[in-house]
């Protein structure tokens, strides 16, 4: 599998999530969790060998679910 490069910085707009690729461990609680289906599993893993959460979908409420739900902590959301 190829490696997943940095993610990109992205500008804080209201409802933007930023998820730190080289922390997520892949363990999927933030797409199950995210009422709005924004966030989905990459094909590409981070340097660890993990799948990693991507936003797939521009529509992010900001309500923070995928946030508070994980387990590392590399998740954030503007609102």
């Amino acid at each position: 599998m190829p490696v997943l490069e940095k993610t990109p910085i992205v500008p804080k707009k209201p409802g933007a999530v930023v998820i730190d690729a080289d922390k997520c461990k892949g363990c999927e609680l933030c797409v199950y969790y995210c009422p709005q289906d924004t966030l989905a599993m990459s094909k590409t893993v981070n340097k660890r060998g993990n799948p990693v959460a991507i936003v797939v979908r521009d529509n992010c409420t900001a309500c923070m679910e995928c946030a508070r739900v994980c387990p590392d902590i590399c998740i954030a959301v503007y609102r």
